[in-house]
């Protein structure tokens, strides 16, 4: 297990900000749908807010499914049918586009909670639009995951590339280091490893378990 950068309880705190303000987002969709809602009078206008509740709702669904899976706890596996759907859900709110050629018809509990998470943070490296693609390569009493985020100027910011080195974080805002670093430490926990490898036009994320 890798040592411990900050007491449990901080990086509770750290963990939830991020989760809190992915949250928001939503929140305050259906929030303005609401307040839309309750001006409306024309039938048309009434319809329009009923549609932004409506995305409003779908948003935070997506979100709340993707943080049950990608933070919870336990090695039950997932089938990569049920991977797919949770990573393209998150894609929906990206520029980037995902290419899945996962090949594993499931992963174990830990490689699908770092499938999920470095899929995000790989897809949020392309912020001007780019294609991430997951695949998961065979090795020989490993489990492995890669994501290879490509686009002419992929950016890996410094707070992930920090967590997932196991790293401390910097100053300022840590929401982003803190799924970075849960990544590095469910791994670590597991006997596996995280690398970076960023190149010009592209950034490489791969977790190594053992099988």
């Amino acid at each position: 297990m890798p040592p411990a950068i900050m007491p449990s309880h901080e990086f509770a705190a750290r963990l939830s900000a991020r989760l809190c303000h992915d949250i928001l987002s939503p929140m305050s969709v259906l929030t303005a749908g609401l307040d839309f809602l309750a001006q409306a009078s024309e039938p048309a206008a009434r319809a329009e807010a009923v549609d932004l509740l409506g995305a409003g709702v779908a948003s935070l669904k997506r979100r709340l499914a993707f943080c049950r899976d990608a933070f919870g706890h336990g090695e039950a596996a997932m089938a990569a049918e049920a991977l797919e759907e949770r990573t393209r859900e998150v894609f929906v709110d990206l520029r980037a586009q995902l290419d899945w050629a996962v090949t594993a018809p499931t992963l174990p509990g830990c490689a699908a909670r770092a499938l999920l998470n470095l899929a995000e943070i790989a897809g949020e490296t392309l912020a001007a639009g780019g294609v991430a693609r997951v695949s998961t390569p065979s090795s020989r009493g490993w489990v492995v995951v890669e994501i290879e985020a490509v686009s002419p100027r992929p950016r890996l910011r410094a707070e992930a590339l920090a967590g997932l080195l196991g790293e401390p974080p910097g100053p300022g805002p840590a929401g982003r280091w803190a799924q970075a670093y849960f990544v590095f430490a469910q791994v670590g926990s597991a006997g596996g490893a995280v690398s970076v490898d960023a190149r010009e036009g592209a950034v490489v994320l791969t977790v190594s378990l053992p099988a």
